[in-house]
Parts: C-alpha cells; structure tokens; sequence
C-alpha cells in the first residue's frame, strides 16, 4: 500500500457491471493481448514489455508520450514501470508505478460478485486509483488535476466498454461451441488484423500469424505475445511446408495494400492486384491441398464489387479488383472449404485510416466536406467488423459475398455534420471541391473512389437477418466511442 502522503494524493473509481462471472471476467484479463484491446487508440503509448500472464511482482515497461499527438514533431517520452503484485486469483491485481510520470501511482484491478445478481452470472468490474501529481500541489493548482481526471475517466470508459464488448461477444460464441480454436491470419498487421489478433488471443484461441518480414518470426515483441508465425511470400510463390497448415480450424486474410497511399498508376495498380488477387489465390490453392484443411476461409474484399455495369474504366477497375479477388478462393471453395468474402466499407478506427487521418484537422476546427457531399459513405465500426469476422467463423450458414456495413446510410455531408457535432466544432462550410482532389489525389483515385455514384447504397441485410447485433448501428455513438470524446472539455482534450 501507498504510505501516508499529503492532502495531495488523489483517488478515482470507475465501476461498470459485466455479463459473466467473476472468474471468467478474471481469466480474460490474464490472457495474452487483452492490453492491445484495452489500451485507448488516442494514447500515445509504446509496448516494451508486458508479461505473459499476470502474477505477483511481474513488471510491465511502457513509454507515454508527454506531447501527446503531438509527439512526431516534439518526441517527449517517459518510460512507465508498473509491478504487478497484491495478486489474489480470480478476485484482484494491482500495479504499482516504480518509475513513469506520477509522483505516486497505484492501481486496484478488481472482479467482484455483483451484489444486485444472485444468480452469479454477471460481476462488477472495479478499477480504483490512487496517485500524486509531480510538483505537487503546485500542479493541482495549476489544473493538472482537472486534466488527468478527465484522461483518467476518459480512458477507463474506454477499457470499460471494451471489456462489456469482447466478453459478451466471446459468451455468444462458446455458446455456438467456437472456443479454443486454432486459426491462421494472413495480413495481421493492418489495423483490423491487429485489432482481430488482439480479440482472438485474449478470448482463448490460439493464433498463428503468416508474415513476409522474416524480422516477426520472432513472436517475442509485446505487439505480437501470444502469438506464434509461419514464413510466407506470396509474390515470390513461397508458402510454409504443407505440415505446417494442417489442422486449423479457420484461416483469415486481410492482407492488401492501402489504396490510399499512393497517385494511381499502372505500378500501383498491379500493387494493388497482387497483394490482393495473387496472395488469395496462393493461399486458397494451398489450403485445397492440405489433407485436413480449416473449415472456413475467410477473405477480405470491397464494396466495389457491388458496383453497377459502367463504362467508367476509373471507376470500374476497383470492380474488377474485388471481383478477381472474390474469385481467388474458388480453389478453396472446390475443395470443401466454406469460404467467405467480407465487402467491407470504410472502418472506422483512430488506429488507422480515414478517421485517423481526419481527427486532427476537425479537432482543430477544418473539417472538410469533400466535392459535393451528396456521394455515399459506407462505414462500419472497427469493432463491429471483428464482431462480425467472429460471427462468420462460428455461422455456418455463412459463405460467398457478405456486405460489412453499419445499418445506417450516411453521405460525406453527413458524416462532416456528425464529427463537427461530436467534437463540439463550428460547421464553416468549407469544400474540397472535386478539381482540387483530382489535383491532390489524381484523376483516376478521386473519381473512382471519393466521387464515384456508380456504388448503389449498401445494407447489411444477411448480417441483420442471421441475428448478429450491430454495437454500433449509427454513426454519432460510433464516433463518440473511437473518438473517447462525450463533452466539450474532453474534446478540448482530445486536441493534445
């Protein structure tokens, strides 16, 4: 315990009911890669080193930007060494800072029967601080208090509604008899893969990642604990030994290169193709061959493939692109492999993409309607797409095209209103009119992705008829969620 500080020691609990025992709550905690889920998207962190499971006087070794976002341009990093003792099975843990930013710091992790549930199916997630500011009192004064309260509240409401999310959806899926099973992830680097590899390890299941950089054999670093890898390339045709894919029960590909990065041109496109196209069909005909194949073979591909007939070759090319990427599997799908194609719109996530890219210039009051505003935005929670990877892998009635929409449909316009909105900012009405994003992004990009109408408007109609619950069916709680933002000041907050 803390010893007898001043009036200057501060204390914060946040309590939040979840939907399993105790022990079960307690057990996801210990696992491998539940930091990864619980860690908020807004803070800038680095991993050093997390232990592989929680036990008394283990330490964890993180670096905490103290400029915030802004760390690229001012790198300001405090090492924080936590030690992990008062461990008590099933019941509680806490962390005490050994060195980091604090003055003092000490955490109580705690799963407790709920009191209001006699049946003892739910239990009531403590989490209790006590700390001390550095240049204390002078800090508390000067507003240091105020600020770290609301980071505090803000980040544990984040861990908190995590913790709700991915137990609830793990319950439901042992409830359909997936637990404990054996899956191999393809492209586990981007932002979904990373998030799905965080989920799948945490709620028991065993994964093996296929890499192309020799460097993540090595499974040691605290991105990729709990996990093991295989060695492929499939631009180079090299896949790992047949013995070594046999046996799984599911196999999962996201791989793809962004199509975002770079002007289009004919090197870009044949990028495009190959990460996508070649590597599927590599992987698809390897897993045709395997004498115990995974079950299911789930693949990533567009809502271009949706797309009406045009005569557009701009806008038609990413048509052709998840058209030939959907047909990869069919080696796969010959051999008896449940295959299926997630149509994924734009996700949302501060962890990569469009979100991530906007956040700052609308926090800093420049959000930005692109060309008309008329065109439709397709998005869909980073949360809801692992909630639905994970209902594909335990439905099998699933296969072919599914569309991973959110329910409600939302214009660029709309979305501008809804972040300005969330994040408390004034609408200036300012355009990116259609000529100035041929200029920054090319031709061929803008009119094929930011301004093309040929996409009709997509729902996520076989996701809503097969039972599978949206946790973010619109768009405001959806952002308010990614964002961490729920009153003016922590937007204000939000900005650093």
């Amino acid at each position: 315990m803390l010893p007898a500080f001043s009036k200057t020691i501060h204390e914060i609990c946040v309590e939040s009911t979840l939907p399993v025992p105790p022990e079960v709550a307690f057990a996801w905690h210990e696992r491998p890669q539940t930091f990864g889920r619980l860690n908020a998207p807004w803070e800038s962190v680095q991993l050093l080193k997390l232990p592989a499971r929680l036990k008394e006087d283990e330490t964890a070794v993180i670096k905490v930007a103290l400029t915030g976002r802004f760390h690229r341009f001012l790198p300001l990093w405090k090492t924080w060494v936590a030690r992990h003792h008062n461990y008590i099975a099933g019941v509680q843990f806490t962390d005490t800072q050994e060195t980091g930013p604090f003055a003092t710091w000490e955490h109580t992790h705690s799963l407790l029967p709920n009191p209001a549930d006699a049946s003892g199916e739910s239990s009531l997630l403590q989490d209790a601080m006590r700390f001390q500011l550095p240049l204390a009192p002078l800090s508390d004064w000067l507003g240091g208090l105020t600020v770290i309260r609301l980071k505090l509240r803000r980040m544990f409401r984040y861990r908190h509604e995590i913790t709700q999310l991915d137990l609830e959806r793990h319950t439901l899926a042992a409830s359909h008899g997936f637990h404990h099973q054996r899956i191999l992830i393809a492209g586990g680097s981007g932002m979904i893969g990373k998030a799905l590899i965080a989920f799948l390890v945490s709620g028991g299941h065993t994964v093996v990642r296929l890499v192309r950089n020799k460097a993540e054999l090595d499974c040691s670093s605290p991105q990729w604990v709990g996990t093991s890898a295989l060695y492929w390339h499939p631009q180079k045709n090299e896949m790992p030994p047949l013995e070594a894919l046999e046996g799984f029960d599911a196999c999962i590909h996201l791989g793809g290169t962004n199509i975002a990065e770079k002007r289009w041109n004919l090197e870009v496109k044949n990028t495009l193709w190959a990460s996508r196209v070649q590597s599927t069909q590599l992987l698809s005909e390897t897993l045709a061959q395997l004498t115990h194949p995974p079950k299911v073979f789930i693949t990533a591909s567009g809502l271009s493939a949706l797309e009406d007939e045009t005569d557009n070759a701009e806008a038609s090319f990413l048509k052709q692109l998840a058209e030939a990427w959907e047909q990869a599997t069919e080696p796969a799908s010959r051999a008896g492999i449940r295959c299926v194609q997630l149509r994924i719109g734009v996700v949302l996530g501060l962890q990569g993409g469009m979100l991530a890219k906007l956040i700052l210039p609308f926090l800093l009051g420049g959000g930005v309607q692109l060309g008309s505003g008329k065109q439709p935005l397709h998005w869909v929670s980073l949360e809801d797409v692992i909630g639905i990877i994970a209902h594909c892998l335990y439905t099998p009635s699933f296969s072919g095209g599914i569309t991973v929409v959110a329910p409600e449909p939302c214009t660029n316009e709309k979305f501008t209103q809804a972040m300005l909105e969330v994040l408390f900012r004034p609408d200036w009405g300012i355009h990116a009119p259609a000529w100035m994003l041929r200029l920054l992004a090319g031709t061929e990009f803008t009119d094929a992705v930011l301004l093309s109408n040929a996409l009709p408007v997509a729902h996520p109609t076989a996701l809503l008829d097969s039972g599978f619950t949206f946790a973010f069916p619109t768009l405001a709680p959806a952002l308010r969620f990614h964002l961490g933002v729920a009153s003016p000041l922590e937007s204000l907050l939000a900005i650093v």
